[in-house]
């Protein structure tokens, strides 16, 4: 993994990436657990608040004269022969040339000029914040490498996990059931997260339809307006 994440970052122009071993970890972090075997290192890494960095941007362009419209959302924009028309939900404006900054959402401001030729999916990724008289703990910004597919982020329970507890002989089709198996519902979001995803890995597993997959057996159902009220009676 170590290995593809590297030749990545070099095909991507990155830097001062090196794969460091157990010796070097544990002296750029003696904090990090022992049983460490590889770590990818990139000193010119860094972090920056994203809202901040944008907020800072917006500041600094508005005192040097730029007009700020907010609430305008962008639905739509004509190629005239020397300008844009771009059309929101507000008003018209015209340009003679356009910036696209709409971050995850780029790839829908391109393709209202044709420049459909890329797709953004956008990723959750998970962060554990220290508290700030735990800051000595890490001296760099450090990042597990990814290994199994984690549908319940509170628990830690992976695709794998589930899948097996979906094929140990007994036919089970219901979330209730994957929870008392795994974990997988039990944390502090109590399913808001991985409860869709949990379903669509039954559904998979089981070859049925989703909709099919119930929340605790016959009379309830994932969706609240299918399930019989009569059932908690």
């Amino acid at each position: 993994m170590l290995e593809e994440l590297y030749e990545n970052g070099i095909k991507n122009a990155v830097s001062d990436l090196k794969i460091i071993d157990e010796g070097k970890i544990m002296e750029l972090e003696p904090h990090v657990n022992e049983n460490v075997v590889k770590a990818m290192h990139c000193k010119k890494a860094g972090v920056t608040s994203p809202y901040e960095l944008v907020i800072a941007l917006a500041e600094n362009t508005v005192s040097n004269g730029v007009h700020l419209k907010l609430n305008n959302k962008v639905i739509g924009i004509i190629k005239e022969i020397n300008s844009f028309i771009i059309k929101t939900n507000q008003e018209d404006y015209e340009s003679k040339y356009i910036i696209n900054c709409a971050g995850a959402f780029s790839d829908e401001i391109a393709s209202f000029v044709c420049a459909d030729n890329f797709k953004i999916y956008p990723r959750r990724g998970e962060y554990v914040l220290l508290n700030k008289n735990q800051g000595y703990l890490a001296n760099h910004v450090l990042f597990q490498a990814p290994t199994k597919n984690i549908i319940c982020r509170c628990e830690k329970v992976t695709e794998e996990e589930i899948v097996d507890a979906l094929n140990r002989g007994i036919d089970i089709s219901s979330l209730d059931a994957v929870k008392r198996r795994t974990r997988a519902g039990m944390g502090s979001c109590q399913g808001n997260f991985c409860g869709k995803r949990v379903a669509k890995l039954i559904a998979r597993e089981r070859n049925m339809k989703i909709e099919d997959v119930t929340l605790r057996g016959n009379g309830s159902s994932i969706l609240p307006h299918r399930e019989a009220r009569d059932f908690y009676k």
